[in-house]
């Protein structure tokens, strides 16, 4: 019973660890092909969700932190769905339509609770 959670966690710890690295190359990417073409605007989930949920600016969300963060969250929320989704022994569908629901809550909440937080820290200044 331990050894079996032990694993899980290992598992987890993984899957998270791929996740982030890369992410955060994917934004080292994207930041680096939008300094160099300035006239093409590259979409990034995370700005515009929250310039236009919580009314930020988007300098202050394009930092080097806060895309660090963007790669943190996104990479929490995949490794959670995706252990979640795996553990679960259920048909197919049914795994899908878990996972997909997932997705869409850990998305809402974690990155609603992250803007709360921004829009704080903004109003502070």
């Amino acid at each position: 019973m331990e050894q079996t959670i032990l694993l899980s966690i290992i598992i987890f710890v993984l899957c998270f660890i791929i996740f982030y690295l890369v992410n955060c190359r994917k934004t080292y990417l994207i930041i680096s092909k939008k300094s160099k073409k300035k006239k093409k605007e590259i979409v990034i989930f995370p700005i515009k969700y929250l310039q236009s949920r919580f009314k930020l600016k988007e300098e202050t969300l394009i930092t080097i932190n806060n895309l660090r963060m963007y790669a943190f969250l996104d990479s929490l929320i995949i490794s959670i769905t995706f252990f979640t989704v795996v553990q679960i022994n259920v048909h197919y569908a049914l795994q899908l339509f878990i996972g997909l629901i997932l997705l869409l809550g850990l998305i809402y909440a974690l990155y609603e609770i992250y803007g709360r937080h921004l829009k704080k820290k903004e109003n502070r200044k």
